[in-house]
C-alpha cells in the first residue's frame, strides 16, 4: 500500500455489505470484506478500478492522467492528510483564539503547559499533532494569548518539518516545494509577472523558515533548510480545511493535480470521517487521456486578473480552454462594451489582453488598463455590497430594487456592462444571498416577486453552466435556488387559484410541478456532498405534498 501514489485509509465499510474491509489493493477507493463480495462487485468496479496513472513531463512536471473513459461522479481518490496545521484561513486583520492541535476556533482555550500554544483542551482528541512540534518548541514563559496568520502559519512550518521524520515524511519530502523558473514559452508580460511571484515566494519563504528558527529549540545549518522545504511545500500544495476548521492540510495523491479553471474533478469532504479524509469526485465525463485537474482558486465566479494572480503565485500561466478563449466560452466574463463606440451608439465589446489590458475589436482603441467607466462601477459594487452587510433586509424588497438598480444602470445602453459581465453576475448572485454576503433562500411574497427571483436564477444558471462543470457548488446551489422559488411560485400559484380562473391556473400548476419534476432529477444527479445529498432529501419530501 505504501507505494501508491495517494495516501488513504486502508479499511472502511464493504460496499456490498457495510462490514469492515480493506482497501482495494489497486484503485484504493473501494472497500470489500472478503475476496466473495469483492468477486461479487468486480463487474461494477472494473470499469473505474486503476483508472489513474501518474505520469511526468517537462512542461507541467508530475501530473495524473485518466488511463480509462471515467463516468461522471467516480471517486477517483480517497486522501488522508499527510499533515494539518493550523492558521491557513484565518482573517489576517483579526487575532483568532482556536485549537493549534485539531484547528477549531474556541471562545477559551487552555496553553501547551511545555510550549504555551492554546489548546481547546489538555486532553484533545487531535493532540497527537501539536506533539510533534512541541517537543521541538522553546518552553514558554508565559501562555500564547492571540496570534496573528504569520505565526500560525510558522508554527506550520515547524509541524511540517517535524513530521519529515515520521511515517509520512518521504511521501512530505516528495511534494514540490520550490517554484519553477518561468519558462521560456511564456510571453514578455507572462514572464515578468511569473518572476515577481518567484521572488515573492522566495521572500515569504525565507521570512517564515528564519521566523521558525528562533522558535526550535536546537536550530542547526540544516534546520534552517529543512524549515524552508517545508514553507515551500505548504504555500505550494496546502489544502483549507473544509467544515469549519481554521488551517490547512498537505495530501500526497492531491498535490499532484494539475489546475484547471474548467476542471474535470471536484475535491470535497469525507462528512462520515473525522480525519479531514477528502475524496476526489469526477465533475464530469472524463476520456481516457485527459489530464485529471482541480480548480485552485476558492474564490466565486474569479475575474480575469484574479485568476491570474492566483495561478502566478502557484508559478505557472494557465492555458486552460477558459482561459485560451477570447470570449471565455461566450460570456465574455471580462469584458465590457467599448465606450468609444458607445459613444457613437454602436455596441461593440472589447478583448481583454493580459490582466488588464484591452482592445476593440471594432474601432481598434485599446488600453493598459480597466476602463475608467468601469471601475467606478466597480467602486459602486463594492460600496453597495458593504451597505448590504449592514441593511436590516437584505434580500427584501427594497435590497432586490438596489440592486436592479445597479444592474440597470451598469448594462449597455446606459452602462458599458453587459448581462453576462463578471459584476452583473455578481449583483445577481449577491441579490439572491450567494454572494460574499451569505443568506439563506428568501421565501418569495408574491407571485411577481417568485417570478423576478426565478428569471434571476436562470440568468445566474446560464452563466455557471457555461464556467464550470456540472459536479460543482455553483451549479448545485444556484439549481437549489431555482427550485425553492419556482416551489414558491407552485404555492402562490394555489393561493391565487381561489381567485382567478380555475382552468388557466390548473394548467399553470401543472407546468410548474413538471418542471419541478425535471429540475430534481437534474438536481439529484449532481448532487455529491452530504449537504447536497440532504438537501435533495427535502426537496423530494417537498414534492410529496404539491
Amino acid at each position: 500500500m505504501e507505494d501508491h501514489f495517494t495516501y488513504g485509509p486502508r479499511r472502511g465499510p464493504c460496499v456490498v455489505c457495510g462490514q469492515a474491509g480493506t482497501a482495494c489493493a489497486r484503485c484504493r477507493v473501494a472497500f470489500y470484506c472478503g475476496k466473495e463480495h469483492q468477486k461479487q462487485h468486480w463487474k461494477l468496479h472494473k470499469p473505474t478500478c486503476g483508472c489513474l496513472e501518474v505520469r511526468a513531463d517537462e512542461r507541467v512536471g508530475r501530473h495524473i492522467v485518466a488511463v480509462k473513459d471515467i463516468p461522471m461522479r467516480t471517486v477517483l481518490m480517497r486522501e488522508l492528510p499527510l499533515v494539518v496545521y493550523p492558521g491557513a484561513s484565518t482573517n489576517p486583520l483579526e487575532p483568532t483564539k482556536l485549537c493549534v492541535a485539531c484547528c477549531l476556533k474556541c471562545n477559551e482555550t487552555v496553553p501547551c503547559s511545555h510550549c504555551g500554544w492554546p489548546l481547546c483542551k489538555r486532553s484533545c482528541p487531535y493532540l497527537d499533532r501539536h506533539n510533534i512540534e512541541c517537543a521541538a518548541l522553546k518552553p514558554k514563559q508565559a501562555p500564547v494569548k492571540c496570534f496573528s496568520v504569520t505565526a500560525l502559519h510558522v508554527l506550520g512550518v515547524v509541524r511540517i518539518w517535524k513530521t519529515f521524520e515520521q511515517e509520512q515524511g518521504p511521501r512530505l519530502l516528495n511534494l514540490q516545494h520550490e517554484m519553477a523558473t518561468p519558462s521560456p514559452e511564456y510571453g514578455t508580460v507572462e514572464a515578468a509577472n511569473l518572476k515577481v511571484a518567484r521572488e515573492g515566494f522566495r521572500t515569504a519563504v525565507s521570512s517564515a523558515a528564519a521566523m521558525a528558527s528562533t522558535m526550535v529549540a536546537c536550530s542547526r545549518p540544516e534546520t534552517l533548510k529543512g524549515l524552508e522545504r517545508a514553507s515551500g511545500a505548504a504555500i505550494l500544495n496546502g489544502f483549507v480545511l473544509m467544515n469549519e476548521k481554521c488551517g490547512s492540510a498537505l495530501y500526497s495523491g492531491l498535490s499532484l493535480l494539475e489546475h484547471s479553471c474548467v476542471p474535470n474533478a471536484r475535491v470535497i469532504p469525507d462528512e462520515d470521517s473525522d480525519s479531514d479524509e477528502l475524496l476526489l469526485i469526477a465533475s464530469r465525463d472524463i476520456a481516457a487521456g485527459e489530464h485529471v485537474t482541480i480548480d485552485y482558486n476558492y474564490q466565486r465566479f474569479p475575474t480575469l486578473s484574479e485568476r491570474l494572480r492566483t495561478n502566478a503565485s502557484r508559478g505557472f500561466v494557465c492555458r486552460c480552454e477558459l482561459c485560451e478563449d477570447p470570449t471565455e466560452k461566450g460570456t465574455y466574463f471580462n469584458a465590457w462594451c467599448c465606450t468609444t463606440c458607445k459613444s457613437r451608439d454602436l455596441k461593440s465589446l472589447v478583448t481583454p489582453v493580459d490582466a488588464f489590458g484591452w482592445q476593440c475589436r471594432v474601432c481598434k482603441s485599446s488600453g493598459p488598463s480597466v476602463d475608467p467607466a468601469v471601475r467606478e462601477l466597480e467602486e459602486s459594487f463594492a460600496s453597495l455590497q458593504a451597505s448590504m452587510a449592514l441593511h436590516p433586509d437584505p434580500l427584501g424588497e427594497d435590497a432586490q430594487r438596489l440592486w436592479q438598480r445597479f444592474i440597470d444602470s451598469a448594462v449597455w445602453p446606459k452602462g458599458p456592462l453587459h448581462l453576462t459581465h463578471h459584476l452583473v453576475v455578481k449583483a445577481r448572485a449577491e441579490l439572491l444571498g450567494q454572494g460574499d454576503n451569505r443568506y439563506p433562500v428568501r421565501i418569495p411574497a408574491t407571485l411577481k416577486e417568485a417570478g423576478y427571483l426565478v428569471e434571476i436564477c436562470k440568468r445566474l444558471l446560464d452563466v455557471a453552466v457555461a464556467l464550470h462543470p456540472p459536479i460543482h457548488g455553483d451549479w448545485f446551489e444556484v439549481k437549489m435556488f431555482l427550485f425553492e422559488f419556482t416551489m414558491a411560485k407552485l404555492m402562490l400559484q394555489h393561493r391565487h387559484g381561489l381567485q382567478g380562473n380555475r382552468r388557466t391556473v390548473n394548467c399553470e400548476i401543472d407546468k410548474l410541478k413538471k418542471e419541478l419534476c425535471a429540475l430534481l432529477a437534474e438536481i439529484r444527479h449532481i448532487a455529491v456532498t452530504q449537504f447536497e445529498l440532504k438537501a435533495v432529501q427535502r426537496m423530494e419530501w417537498l414534492l410529496r405534498f404539491v
